[in-house]
């Protein structure tokens, strides 16, 4: 019961609203503390490196699979004991290259012009490291099947970090604290994994140096498909943050902060809404009932589209006088900026569900081959249009590229081999409910927010209860709606 997937997806919905609230006390304490300036140096330093956890994400994705469709659990167990020697070797090579990317970024000229310790930049490459190996923990307890404790788990982790966070601003670590409540947070993590599993005797060694006889062999069957879910991996961590590099080292480090404000609230936004595309692929993964997994797949395609699109009519709404009462008005984007924005992460959320449909059927070249494309367009037109028209152009450029595959090819990749359905009516499908959501989540978060202003002289912060409403209400219409007629919405 407590991994069934009505568990898992309210276990990891309540986990990304935990780590959406840490977000904002978080930014909030870093419009409090450090300057626009610096906090633009860091974020683009952490996109820099955030490169690096992925080195072992296409093996640690693929071992993930298998150990989940692996009936026999000594068998699973000899996996995992094979993948913790991988990621041995890998943590290894990311502390190495964290450090040494950080330690270059601090002698760019805008960073350098900031006179910040380059030992902050270093501890800041190291805590990275820490924060790749215990994500990779993370994901191992859901290859054994505990999906629910590690979201748990990543919830405290967001708290403890925040906790951190906090006190060493308090006691005045300045620009330290960025290293510590990160390195500190996951250190915890790594801490309460060891702990779970050998609770429930899943126990494998944290670092693995000796290579057993069947490393090679091993390493032979899954590197291919690895080579594929890695290359995927890559050019993902491309499209997410080559946007913001382009901004902070060809525009300035004050527009970075700016554009990823809204851009992290943005990326909070998708990892709440995949919690239902997440907590789905290991179920899609373990069915083997073509019919029963083609309607799991409607009905998380549905579900989905209907909460992107109640979610991000009411965000249009109630973004901007949120972040108002949240950072200085510098810091925030201007209202064409801010839709751009929105408008590319709804057509990203909308495709969740056949992304992680593709995963789940170890389709990874695939979906390499999409996400590359996606990532070349995104690159190319983002240095051309940033150069034209600043931080505006840059939004155009990706909300283009968005458009170029995941407003459409997707899905499409998805059904050439799930031919249950054809990708045109399902495409059809998703986008009428998530463009009618859209419509509804920003009348009712509009409305409401106007009624606020009007009757109560409402502060920005409470432009939340707008946004609440604006997404809840459709949602429990919809969820109503399927009870009562017995079908998909």
């Amino acid at each position: 019961m407590r991994n069934s997937l009505s568990v898992a997806v309210i276990f990891r919905v309540i986990a990304s609203l935990i780590s959406v609230a840490s977000a904002f006390i978080s930014i909030r304490l870093y419009n409090l503390y450090v300057a626009k300036e610096v906090y633009g140096v860091i974020l683009v330093g952490l996109g820099i490196i955030g490169y690096l956890p992925i080195m072992s994400g296409g093996f640690r994705m693929v071992l993930n699979q298998r150990m989940l469709a692996e009936p026999n659990p000594e068998a699973a167990k000899a996996t995992a004991r094979f993948g913790q020697t991988l990621q041995t070797y890998f943590l290894l090579f990311v502390l190495l290259a964290g450090m040494s990317l950080m330690a270059a970024y601090s002698q760019v000229p805008s960073t350098r012009a900031l006179a910040l310790p380059i030992l902050v930049f270093i501890a800041t490459g190291a805590a990275a490291a820490a924060t790749f190996h215990a994500g990779s923990q993370l994901a191992l307890l859901v290859a054994f099947g505990e999906q629910v404790i590690s979201t748990v788990i990543q919830s405290s982790w967001g708290l403890m970090g925040l906790f951190i966070l906090w006190a060493t601003f308090r006691m005045g670590w300045g620009v330290w604290a960025f290293p510590a409540s990160i390195g500190f947070g996951a250190l915890f993590t790594l801490l309460c994994v060891r702990v779970v599993l050998i609770t429930t005797k899943h126990d494998v060694p944290l670092l693995v140096w000796h290579r057993g006889k069947d490393f090679w062999e091993r390493l032979k069957t899954i590197w291919r498909s690895a080579i594929d879910c890695l290359h995927n991996q890559i050019v993902t961590a491309v499209i997410f943050s080559s946007d913001l590099i382009i901004v902070g080292i060809l525009i300035g480090p004050g527009e970075a902060a700016v554009y990823g404000l809204v851009t992290r609230i943005a990326a909070l936004s998708r990892q709440v809404l995949q919690s239902l595309s997440e907590a789905a692929w290991p179920r899609l993964t373990q069915e083997l009932d073509s019919q029963r997994k083609a309607t799991m797949m409607r009905k998380v395609d549905r579900l989905n589209a209907w909460s992107v699109g109640c979610w991000y009519g009411a965000m249009a709404a109630t973004l901007l006088p949120f972040l108002g009462s949240l950072v200085k008005a510098d810091w925030i984007a201007s209202p064409m900026l801010a839709d751009l924005i929105i408008m590319r992460n709804f057509i990203i959320s909308l495709s969740g569900p056949h992304s992680y449909g593709l995963i789940s059927a170890g389709k990874f070249k695939e979906l390499a081959r999409l996400s590359q494309f996606e990532a070349i367009v995104g690159v190319v037109l983002g240095v051309a249009l940033s150069y034209a028209a600043g931080v505006v152009g840059t939004a155009v450029a990706y909300l283009l590229a968005s458009c170029s595959m995941s407003a459409w090819q997707m899905t499409r990749e998805y059904f050439r081999f799930a031919d249950d359905t054809h990708w045109l009516a399902e495409l059809w499908a998703i986008w009428w409910r998530g463009i009618v959501g859209v419509g509804v989540g920003l009348a009712v978060a509009t409305a409401v927010w106007s009624l606020e202003q009007t009757g109560f002289r409402a502060h920005g912060w409470r432009s939340i209860l707008a946004g609440g409403i604006g997404y809840g209400l459709p949602m429990a219409a919809v969820m109503i709606w399927w009870r009562v007629a017995g079908r998909i919405p």
